[in-house]
């Protein structure tokens, strides 16, 4: 199992620094990178929300079509190598939590994604009170509870 997310040399940093510039809104945006043989997450590269993207103080909808272009030319240039392991997305002034959307989110995620990834991950960065706090979360299962499904999580080690 999974324990360790491992974030390439300046992904952390571009993921404040792109929640700090939409700041008090959420944003978010794609993880791209492999999956280890000792199935530790490396993310080599992150896809920001795309122009279109809408930025709201509780949630964001990003900007899809351009985060397939990105996400299909990366996967092309890395020949396959780097591929599709979940979103990441910003919580101003709150803490770097899972909400109920979230869960509910990485449920949908991990139905609607290729067999090639079992577990998506969700890393989620709180920008408080000018503190930065990144934390990953790898989906486990899926649970029913009365009008969704929401995902089983662990918190996994992040390291940038």
């Amino acid at each position: 199992m999974a324990r360790t997310v491992w974030f390439d040399d300046g992904l952390a940093e571009q993921i404040r620094q792109m929640g700090e510039a939409m700041s008090p809104r959420e944003t978010g945006g794609i993880l791209m990178g492999y999956v280890a043989d000792n199935e530790d997450v490396v993310v080599t590269k992150l896809i920001g929300p795309g122009k279109n993207a809408e930025h709201k103080i509780s949630g964001f909808k990003p900007d899809h079509d351009y985060q397939m272009t990105v996400l299909r030319e990366h996967f092309d240039k890395t020949s396959g190598q780097d591929s599709y392991l979940g979103d990441w997305h910003t919580h101003p002034n709150c803490r770097a939590e899972l909400s109920s959307l979230d869960l509910r989110t990485l449920a949908r995620i991990s139905i609607s994604v290729s067999d090639h990834i079992r577990h998506p991950v969700m890393a989620v960065a709180s920008l408080e009170n000018g503190s930065f706090d990144l934390r990953a979360y790898r989906f486990e299962s899926r649970r029913r509870g009365w009008f969704h499904s929401y995902a089983e999580t662990s918190e996994m080690k992040v390291v940038f």
